[in-house]
């Protein structure tokens, strides 16, 4: 075999259930070398080409990611400090190993592609950032200000995550529509099998200027994507959900995650949070009841266990958190830190993997989260509610005056507010 037939790639993300922090690292040489892929080093030696003695694949690439499948979706996975790139090609590549010989569309694995740059070496911001998939399928996802800058290499997004006082990223898996889910990985939403995976409704950023295309929620339910904004509003295209579960659930408690879900107007609810392996004890807490209250805001401030029903609009919020895979309470419920200890005293609260100063959350197996509405089934759909909801278009989340310039922001003029009441 040739040289031009080697791989020539720095490192691959994996697409599911893994965890990767990479610090202090040189990539030399790697990534192929065209004019398509010169927007950070244009030198005719950079990179590998087709030579036959010293070349590389025309996929060749410095950082890969696998986004073959929409079964088997990223969650908070991946980071990265002190990266250098020396004499590199092509920088950025989704990749699909299928579209080397045939069309294909995005995947799931792909529109969720997430990554911390926690120094801004990689982003070239050098101050903390997010990156997100670049692929347009999903939508304005991850467009989440005006700042927000387009790398034509993978297709990703480099987001600052100093432009508002609680950003990060974010997951859950949600089941709520169980003869759609029952089919992932077989008939549907397969795992780089060439089976439809079509969309089931999306999944958006609040505020008007987010209205319209969103991310599609597909049977693989997988969300991940950046939180501490005004929330992200549900739309599934076949009405409101009457029971929903997530599991899975990743985010820092610093970073809060909101999600609003429209519903027929005097729709009531039950939220529960769970945890696994659990009997209720004197210590230890097994259930917690959401309670409602009188606004959102309450709700971002809350410890994880409030949520805010709007009757003029049948807008249900609540705010999810990560809770420990064993317990809730101690015996009563809190909103664990990374310093908090777990059960028994033993290890920690909330699982989390980290080294050289970074730290991601990791998901707990077991933990679930269950939202069950109120509500008459459908007739075509017994997992979803009879009834119309209210279109959310042109729901503001901005004060009066205000308008929405990114997923955490609003402003007139030079004065803006945060999603957390902070101003600037």
């Amino acid at each position: 075999a040739s040289a031009n037939q080697m791989a020539g790639n720095g490192f691959f993300w994996y697409d599911t259930d893994q965890e990767h922090i990479i610090t202090s690292a040189i990539f030399r040489n790697c990534g192929y070398r065209s004019t398509e892929f010169n927007q950070y080093d244009s030198s005719p030696t950079r990179g590998c080409g087709d030579e036959s003695d010293i070349g590389c694949t025309s996929r060749s690439t410095v950082f890969g990611f696998l986004t073959h499948s929409d079964q088997f979706n990223p969650e908070v996975m991946q980071a990265t400090k002190a990266i250098t790139f020396e004499n590199c090609g092509r920088r950025f590549f989704l990749s699909d190993w299928r579209a080397a010989f045939q069309d294909v569309e995005s995947t799931q694995s792909g529109r969720t592609q997430n990554w911390f740059d926690a120094d801004g070496s990689v982003s070239g911001f050098y101050e903390p950032s997010l990156i997100g998939s670049g692929l347009t399928d999903a939508g304005n996802w991850w467009t989440v200000d005006n700042e927000v800058v387009y790398d034509p290499q993978g297709p990703l997004y480099f987001i600052k995550q100093s432009n508002g006082p609680e950003r990060g990223l974010g997951h859950f898996r949600m089941f709520f529509d169980y003869a759609q889910h029952n089919q992932v990985g077989g008939t549907i939403c397969g795992n780089g099998s060439n089976v439809r995976c079509d969309p089931l409704g999306y999944i958006r950023h609040a505020g008007t200027q987010f209205a319209g295309a969103g991310l599609p929620v597909t049977a693989a339910a997988d969300i991940v994507g950046p939180v501490g904004g005004f929330g992200w509003l549900l739309e599934l295209n076949e009405g409101a959900p009457r029971e929903v579960r997530f599991e899975l659930i990743e985010v820092k408690p610093d970073t809060p995650l909101l999600l609003s879900i429209a519903y027929p107007l005097g729709t009531s609810f039950t939220i529960t949070a769970n945890a696994a392996f659990c009997t209720d004890s004197p210590q230890y807490r097994c259930t917690e009841q959401f309670h409602s209250v009188a606004s959102v805001e309450d709700v971002r401030s809350s410890l994880g266990n409030a949520y805010h029903y709007d009757s003029s609009t049948g807008l249900v919020t609540f705010r999810i958190i990560q809770t420990p895979q064993t317990f809730v309470g101690r015996p009563d419920f809190f909103l664990p830190t990374y310093s908090d200890v777990g059960k028994w005293n033993s290890g920690f609260a909330l699982n989390r993997f980290q080294r050289d100063g970074i730290l991601l959350p990791m998901m707990s197996y077991g933990p679930w989260l269950d939202l069950v509405a109120d509500c008459p089934s459908s007739s075509s759909n017994n997992a979803y509610c009879a009834g119309t909801v209210q279109d959310m278009t042109n729901y503001d989340i901005c004060p009066a005056g205000y308008v929405q310039e990114a997923y955490d922001r609003c402003c007139v003029g030079d004065q803006c507010v945060y999603a957390n009441g902070a101003t600037a």
